[in-house]
């Protein structure tokens, strides 16, 4: 609109600035709860040594797709929807591994004991370059018999 002068009107301006703002807001969140989600679930599955980072990114990732939603009128796009679901499964592999190695189960021996895990796996490499020294097919580590 503008008036006989030529200007516009600055309200509808700013208002037209703040609705592309406030949409490009919830696309950035979407995009960082995406990001924060997958970081989550391949930092659980290839870096044991990082666990507690991979809760926090998975936390961040939930957080910044509520924070989307909220800002794109209470509605889910892709991928903050795929942001949610794998900042939940990385929150939920996290879990998952602390409770196998605080649990006191068989499993939770292959992460305490690094030595008996290089013995294992010497044993299944020797297994699949001589199968006729074991009979009985691979051997398990110790605890699983």
């Amino acid at each position: 609109m503008n008036d006989s002068f030529g200007y516009s009107d600055y309200r509808a301006d700013y208002a037209q600035s703040a609705s592309a703002t406030k949409g490009n807001n919830a696309q950035g969140m979407s995009t960082a709860a995406l990001t924060l989600g997958i970081l989550s679930v391949s930092l659980t599955c290839c870096c044991c040594c990082l666990l507690p980072m991979n809760l926090i990114l998975g936390a961040l990732a939930v957080v910044f797709a509520f924070l989307s939603k909220s800002r794109n009128g209470g509605k889910l796009n892709g991928k903050a929807r795929w942001g949610l679901i794998l900042g939940i499964l990385g929150i939920l592999l996290f879990v998952l591994i602390m409770v196998i190695v605080f649990s006191g189960s068989p499993l939770s021996t292959l992460f305490e004991d690094a030595e008996a895990m290089e013995d294992w796996m010497e044993q299944v490499e020797n297994y699949y370059q001589h199968p006729e020294d074991y009979p009985n097919g691979i051997p398990l580590p110790e605890g699983f018999e």
